[in-house]
């Protein structure tokens, strides 16, 4: 399952399917963070489409549309 996550306020991004390009390793303008345990350990808000069980330990930071953990 692919998916996406930005922090803030110095803007990371989590998405496992991006890769080095001619950039570095950054994304519009937004460090790639590889390291999911990094990713967590820096962020403050965590803004992700769907909930994911591997974000279960960082509930508190996670922002996400889908309320109910379905969607």
């Amino acid at each position: 399952m692919a998916w996406s996550a930005i922090s803030v306020p110095w803007s990371q991004v989590r998405e496992p399917a991006i890769s080095s390009g001619s950039h570095g390793d950054l994304f519009y303008n937004s460090e790639i963070v590889r390291d999911l345990d990094e990713f967590k350990k820096r962020s403050d808000l965590i803004i992700t489409n769907r909930r994911a069980q591997h974000l279960a330990d960082v509930a508190e930071k996670v922002y996400t549309r889908d309320i109910y953990g379905r969607d």
